[in-house]
């Protein structure tokens, strides 16, 4: 430990001297000293608006989709921002696209495509009884203007016959994925139903498109999606019985069959109830972050739990205390939103230290180590700025974009948005020569040790033939090796593009 201790002691001191900003602190050459905060009522709206989800594009350039109210109407809103932060004059107006859909409307989701279009998720009349609301995704061109050539006028209602409230996610191929439920004269039966990037449903998937299902009889409603590094479904929800509820975490196959060898027939059970957000993150080796957090305004309480799971549906021990990490315990009001898992493996949790009489707080940054651990190397400066924290995103530099919207009792709301330097070392990044290993002769069993933390960084044993005898990977700052069933002589341990001569001498 007095080791690591020093590594990052003089990390941090060369970093110092070299003028590199320290992982966690607001980036200087964004907006107005890290931070840029929009007043969309400046731009003919009467204010009430609010940031719901940011997303870049190719380019570099920065959207954020939200409401505003626009003459008594609450309006659906895009903001463009250049790279460094200051609004895109050609885009909207002065940088603020004012979408008017007829009726009250909100986004607040979007995902850019690869040509730069963008779906975003919103509700038509949100604040209407259920069966008038409609719950949708809108397909705007980079310019703003509606995709006409997607679903219906640039609209597609997942759910149409209900009405009903949906969670979405897009695959790497573009392919659109949406949860909700379906309705007949006796049932409510959740439904996932999946749609080519154009707007059609995708009759190759389930039936017809659809797959819907209960469990064991008993109402399901999803709340967290998510698609694995080998296209399978990752599903969050609620089973409600007999008025009791909990959580079920859920992993179908690409065709939307329940998936057997996760958990108990593709299901497995979680000890909390209905009041818990969720998200769902993959790693690269397909284990899962799942975030559960709970927020009661009346009893002033708050509960952020970090899961990890194995391929299996088994909690990962070796993270966190068995498998479970507690953000920050002693921050008895931490809001968590979200979770992302770095390149390297290390994953980022955003959220908010909240006001419990009205919400909204300083911002909360901050990154963990494979083993759950806090990093040492990251610390979160520059919250002196209160905000409700609503979204926040990995630029393809490693830099942290965290969206917000002022409160209300601090004055007119302002969307706002902040960006943070933040190093997301891979692999490629480092020079694995420098790796330690001993002891070395040794009786069969050896450490190697690094100077940063690896993440499922791939190893083989090879003999002198070229024979491969044994495959693993590094993990953390040391990773233990045994070889004590191999016969004495010379054998090599292979990472990347660097060989290590081990001899074992039994």
């Amino acid at each position: 430990m007095l080791k690591i201790k020093i590594i990052f002691i003089v990390l941090f001191l060369i970093n110092s001297f070299l003028g590199i900003a320290q992982d966690g602190s607001l980036d200087n050459s964004f907006g107005t000293n890290g931070r840029t905060q929009v007043d969309v009522s400046e731009t003919n709206s009467t204010g009430d608006e609010l940031a719901y989800a940011v997303a870049t594009n190719s380019s570099g350039y920065i959207f954020i989709v939200g409401q505003t109210n626009v003459n008594n109407v609450t309006t659906p809103t895009v903001l463009k921002l250049e790279p460094n932060g200051t609004l895109d004059s050609s885009f909207g107006n002065s940088g603020v696209l004012f979408k008017d859909l007829g009726v009250d409307s909100t986004f607040e989701d979007i995902n850019i495509l690869q040509d730069d279009s963008m779906l975003i998720s919103g509700v038509l009349n949100p604040f209407s009884i259920p069966s008038m609301r409609n719950p949708m995704i809108a397909k705007l061109l980079s310019d703003g203007s509606i995709d006409t050539s997607f679903g219906t006028n640039g609209l597609l209602s997942p759910f149409p016959d209900d009405n009903a409230l949906f969670i979405w996610t897009i695959s790497n191929n573009e392919t659109i994925y949406t949860a909700g439920t379906i309705s007949d004269t006796n049932n409510t039966d959740f439904a996932l139903r999946r749609f080519l990037s154009n707007g059609t449903i995708d009759t190759s998937f389930g039936t017809n498109g659809i797959v819907s299902f209960d469990i064991e009889g008993v109402p399901f409603q999803s709340n967290a999606i998510a698609i694995s590094n080998d296209n399978k479904i990752l599903l969050n929800g609620v089973l409600t019985n007999n008025g009791m509820s909990s959580n079920v975490l859920i992993r179908l196959n690409s065709d939307g069959s329940l998936d057997s060898s996760f958990g108990t027939n593709g299901i497995v059970s979680i000890a909390l109830n209905s009041e818990y957000r969720c998200q769902i993150e993959v790693y690269e080796n397909d284990y899962l972050a799942v975030l559960y957090s709970r927020y009661d305004i009346n009893f002033e309480f708050v509960d952020n739990q970090i899961m990890r799971f194995n391929t299996d549906g088994v909690l990962d021990l070796s993270f966190g205390n068995n498998g479970i990490l507690i953000p920050s315990p002693t921050i008895t009001n931490l809001a968590s939103t979200e979770i992302i898992i770095q390149d390297n493996q290390r994953l980022l949790l955003f959220g908010e230290i909240t006001n419990f009489m009205e919400g909204g707080g300083a911002p909360y940054l901050n990154r963990y180590l494979l083993d759950g651990t806090e990093d040492p190397s990251f610390n979160h400066s520059g919250n002196d700025i209160d905000y409700y924290a609503s979204d926040f995103m990995l630029q393809e530099n490693g830099k942290i974009l965290c969206l917000g919207t002022t409160p209300w009792y601090t004055g007119i709301e302002d969307m706002v948005i902040e960006r943070y330097n933040n190093t997301t070392l891979s692999v490629e990044n480092f020079n694995y020569k420098t790796l330690k290993l001993y002891p070395n002769p040794t009786s069969g069993l050896f450490t190697i040790e690094s100077s940063i933390v690896l993440n499922y960084l791939p190893y083989d044993v090879i003999d002198l033939t070229g024979k491969v005898i044994s495959s693993g990977q590094l993990n953390g700052f040391t990773t233990d090796i045994g070889l004590s069933s191999l016969p004495n002589g010379v054998y090599f341990l292979k990472v990347l593009d660097a060989s290590y001569r081990v001899l074992i001498n039994n």
